[in-house]
């Protein structure tokens, strides 16, 4: 059995866990791996991987279990790992990092407390609820760019559109986009700038 850190406030919400038993760890697995996915899926845009990144942090904490009686927030710690992994996925497959990096640095500058984990949550569902409002060419042209990483000749081709149609959607779409946000008062303009540049 794991030696719980007197310092653990959360240490009740994880009692099981220090016991080591299967059904409170799998709870907790269930309970973060939605938010964990999201986290892992905007640097390497790729489910399957995120999938297994999630999958392998979780993996990693159960095999040594002794290590959560040094961590003070659990959340934290994951959000952590499965950025890093997430990252290191990104390099090894030779893929661009520069607004992978640019989020990273800026998320450096934030103590990573529960409320905090939280809070990334609702900025990235955020911007999720202010992309789903988008007219639906203009949310496919934008997803199709910013997600499917085709170029713009592609996006016209694939729609049978012009470069010009598709250059006005994404233009449309970003401006609605902080629009939205700078409404809801809930996010700050640099994670528009991170996330859409």
């Amino acid at each position: 059995m794991i030696v719980k850190n007197k310092d653990d406030n959360t240490s009740t919400k994880y009692d099981g866990i220090y016991k080591e038993d299967i059904s409170s760890f799998e709870h907790f697995y269930k309970s973060n791996y939605k938010k964990l996915h999201l986290v892992s899926f905007r640097y390497t845009n790729d489910h399957e991987q995120s999938e297994e990144i999630v999958h392998d942090t979780f993996l990693k904490i159960w095999d040594n279990l002794e290590l959560l009686s040094s961590i003070k927030n659990i959340e934290a710690y994951l959000f952590r790992s499965v950025v890093n992994a997430s990252l290191d996925f990104i390099k090894k497959s030779k893929r661009t990092v520069s607004l992978q990096k640019t989020f990273l640095e800026n998320s450096e500058t934030i103590e990573w407390e529960e409320n905090n984990f939280d809070e990334l949550e609702n900025r990235l569902k955020l911007v999720e609820k202010a992309v789903e409002q988008l007219p639906p060419i203009c949310k496919k042209v934008l997803l199709m760019s910013k997600y499917d990483k085709l170029k713009q000749q592609e996006i016209a081709d694939t729609l049978n559109i012009s470069i010009k149609t598709v250059k006005n959607h994404l233009t449309y779409g970003y401006k609605k986009i902080r629009e939205f946000i700078n409404s809801s008062k809930a996010w700050i303009l640099i994670f528009i700038i991170v996330l859409f540049e």
